[in-house]
């Protein structure tokens, strides 16, 4: 599993229903960086199940089947393969004053009145860590700003 990936997916609406689900093209392992770091993170995986003590007690490889190849470019087309998420999106609403941003920096959305964004979708970076405590900040900090300062908020 990469903690931090060079590689960006992508997500856009297919309608403006919004009973329509977006479009996600998560692009895992498209970025040649990413994908030599899994490959060797699986070489090492692999080669740990041959030293001791490890090894006295592993009795059955079933991942990836041992008789395969552990060629470098094979064990590629198997992280392309199998590469998925850890189920913890973020960084997908562009934050900032430029017009290509979504939220500015108190999660209010750009030309929509009353409207603000305050979850793991206006993270700048995707964390080093689950996600879970990031977004329970973000959403004490920006519902505080709520509180505090309801007229910066349209309310």
């Amino acid at each position: 599993m990469l903690e931090y990936q060079y590689g960006r997916g992508e997500i856009t609406l297919q309608s403006a229903d919004p009973k329509i689900p977006p479009m996600i093209a998560n692009r895992f392992c498209e970025d040649e960086r990413d994908l030599s770091r899994l490959v060797s993170c699986y070489q090492d995986a692999l080669a740990f199940t041959t030293q001791k003590p490890l090894s006295d007690i592993i009795t059955q490889i079933r991942f990836p089947d041992p008789m395969r190849s552990t060629k470098t470019e094979d064990l590629a087309n198997l992280c392309r393969k199998f590469s998925g998420s850890g189920f913890h999106p973020c960084g997908t609403l562009k934050m900032g004053n430029d017009l290509m941003s979504v939220v500015d920096q108190l999660g209010r959305v750009r030309h929509t009145d009353n409207l603000v964004i305050a979850d793991a979708s206006i993270m700048p970076f995707v964390p080093s860590a689950n996600i879970n405590l990031t977004c329970i900040m973000i959403g004490e900090r920006i519902g505080e700003w709520i509180r505090i300062q309801p007229a910066t908020y349209g309310l």
